[in-house]
Order: C-alpha cells, then structure tokens, then sequence
C-alpha cells in the first residue's frame, strides 16, 4: 500500500480505529503513512499516550473537556499535529467557545467535511460547507486547513451507477476546494478522502493528471489527497498512474453449514500482496461486525 500511494502521489493516514493496535501505528508510520486517523477522544489519548505525533480525526470534536485537552497537547508539545472534521458552523461556535475558555494559545486546525445524499455527516452540498468555511475563518482558535469526506457511505459496489454517485461526490469536494483555494492560511492545504472500496478512484478523482487539475497551484504544489480514510499533506502530479488495483472477490467462500476457507477465485487473495485485504482469517460464520468506516 505504501509503494500504491507513492506511486499515485498521495499520502496514506490508515485508520487506527480497525485495529486499536499502538505497535501496528507505529510499523504503519514508519513504513511512511503520514497520520494515524481516529474516530474519537478515547482513541486519540491512547494514540498520544504511545506518542503519535500526527492524528486525524475524522469525527467533531464539541466535548469542551477533550477539546481542552487538546488545547493543552497542542501547547506542550509543537511537534504534534492534529486536525479535526467539521461540517456545521453551529459546530464551529461551539468549538471556539471551548477553545477559548480553556486558554487555547494554538489553533486547532479543521477539515470541512462535505457530505452527501443519506450520509450520516458532513456540510450536506458545497454552498453549506463554503458557510462552515466562512465560520472557520472567523473563529481565532480555529484554522482552516482543507476539506475531506467520506465516499464510501455512498454506494457499496463497483456498479457503474455506484462509481459514478462516487465521482460526482469528489468532483464537488474538488469544486469546493478549488472554491477555498484563496481563503487557506497555509500553503499545504489538506484534501482528504478514500475508504478501503473506492480509494483508488478517489487517487484519480483528486491528484492531477492531464487536461485536469483539481487543486489550484500554488508555490507548495498541488493539495495533497490520500487513497484510504485519511489525510496527507504534499503531493506531486503522478505521471505515469500506478496500475489500478484490482476490485477484490470476497476472499472467503463457505456452503451450507459448512466452514468458510479461502476463495481461490479471488484476485486479491495472494498473502503479501501490496493491496491484499484477505490475508487476515476466514470471518467465523457466526459472528457479525458492522463495516468499519
């Protein structure tokens, strides 16, 4: 995945949460993500407590006492860096009023999150999430450091008329960076995407390529996007594209009654691939989880 991401020109911010494995954060960053992302206060106190020094969260933070924590990490140590989502400006109010009683002296830098038909969050079309943008900028204890979202609530297959719902929502996260290309205080504004179905199209949607340039130019480069739930920072055009992984069979087959065992049909399935998915156990028939998003 690491060599995927170079190849593509984006970086990778692999979600902590599947795991809640502090050794596996630390072997991830040092074979070169560039951020840890996390789902909520308790799993960034564990990520701080075993010293990760670049989180994401892709949630709002509005607890007034994590967002005094935050406040106090972010003052202790200038090495971390941390960016949350927000996708309302009653959520942005709500976190400068926090950040202000608790003495704040760093702003905590935000994401806009742009949602989309039935999702569960994010600014609900770009008119909204350029609202949320304009309170940001008006927030002092807040920075407006790019835009993100989450496709994958989107659609659930490789259909043609999944991966266009998919394409039409990054074209608007593009649109609406393009949009902010003018108000970002910093040079490396951050364009976040890309769950474990679709982050190859996400890595062609938003990286450039000939004929089109999703983000504006700027002295730094093009804004970063990353193929996984994640964030980046400093991409380059990538020329030639790497070669699309393929979209995966279920790796696991199993009959009435029967166990399930490895499905050799699927094209995904070679333990060690650099995009295998199905080098962890055959699920037990018998139990259930919910999709991690």
């Amino acid at each position: 995945m690491a060599a995927w991401c170079r190849a593509a020109g984006v970086r990778l911010a692999p979600h902590g949460k599947t795991t809640m494995a502090p050794a596996l954060w630390q072997a991830q960053l040092a074979a070169g993500a560039h951020a840890i992302t996390l789902a909520n206060l308790p799993q960034l106190r564990v990520a701080r407590a075993f010293g990760v020094q670049r989180l994401l969260l892709a949630n709002t933070l509005l607890d007034p006492a994590g967002l005094a924590w935050i406040a106090a990490e972010l003052d202790r140590d200038p090495g971390f860096a941390f960016a949350s989502w927000v996708d309302s400006a009653d959520s942005v109010r709500q976190m400068d009023a926090a950040l202000r009683a608790a003495g704040a002296r760093r702003p905590v830098e935000v994401l806009v999150e742009l949602g989309g038909p039935g999702g569960r969050t994010g600014a609900r079309g770009v008119p909204a999430a350029l609202e949320v943008a304009a309170a940001v900028l008006a927030a002092p204890t807040l920075r407006l450091a790019g835009v993100g979202g989450y496709e994958g609530a989107l659609a659930h297959d490789a259909s043609d008329p999944a991966l266009a719902a998919v394409r039409g929502y990054l074209a608007d996260l593009a649109d609406l960076h393009r949009r902010l290309a003018t108000d970002y205080p910093t040079g490396t504004p951050v364009v976040t995407a890309g769950g474990s179905a679709y982050f190859d199209t996400v890595a062609e949607e938003l990286t450039p390529s000939p004929g089109r340039s999703p983000a504006p130019p700027s002295s730094s480069g093009p804004a970063p996007t990353s193929p996984t739930t994640t964030a980046s920072t400093a991409a380059s055009p990538r020329s030639p594209a790497p070669p699309t992984p393929p979209r995966c069979a279920p790796p696991c087959t199993a009959g009435p009654g029967s166990s399930p065992t490895p499905n050799p049909d699927s094209p995904c399935s070679t333990p060690g691939s650099a995009t295998s998915r199905s080098t962890r156990a055959c699920p037990n028939p018998n139990s259930s989880a919910a999709p991690a998003r």
